[in-house]
């Protein structure tokens, strides 16, 4: 059985993206702060067969102090972080908004969770376990192209594929 990262739009009840994740993977939300403004960066770790927040970081001080972490603030490298976190999930429900500009990131990679027609749509991230022969059938059936699709700055759909434990 292979751990694999989901997320779905759950109100088109489509997958965005499976990939099989490994103990310690970092998995990031990113989004602008719909009061403070400025990017937050939310950085989960997978532990078992839960995604847990460690430490959230931002672009302005006033947006950590708005989610009342017990840690304390700190600057560093021109970002407000409050590390040492552990509040662990089973899945995650992130609305997807333009404004917000809410976006996983993934080795490097990153989703644009309101790409493609999904605005206000309901995203539901979570890690399940998969036979690997299930994690290949379901990602060759559900999406036509088996892959991330992005926009390229000429309009055109850009299908990139992220292989089974190489993404």
């Amino acid at each position: 059985m292979e751990r694999v990262l989901e997320v779905e739009d759950a109100d088109a009840q489509r997958d965005l993206l499976m990939t099989v994740i490994r103990e310690g993977e970092a998995v990031t939300l990113r989004y602008r702060h719909s009061l403070y403004g400025g990017l937050v960066w939310e950085v989960l770790r997978v532990r078992g067969d839960r995604l847990v927040l460690e430490e959230v970081e931002a672009e302005r001080e006033a947006a950590l102090e708005y989610y009342q972490f017990a840690g304390k603030v700190v600057r560093m490298d021109g970002r407000f972080r409050v590390t040492g976190l552990d509040l662990a999930v089973r899945e995650l429900y992130v609305r997807a908004t333009q404004l917000g500009g809410r976006t996983l990131i993934v080795r490097g990679r990153e989703l644009s969770l309101p790409g493609e027609g999904r605005e206000g749509h309901l995203i539901r991230i979570r890690l399940s376990k998969r036979s690997l022969l299930w994690f290949l059938v379901r990602l060759l059936t559900q999406n036509p192209c088996h892959s991330l699709q992005e926009r390229d700055p000429g309009g055109s759909v850009r299908c990139e594929t992220w292989e089974v434990g190489a993404f």
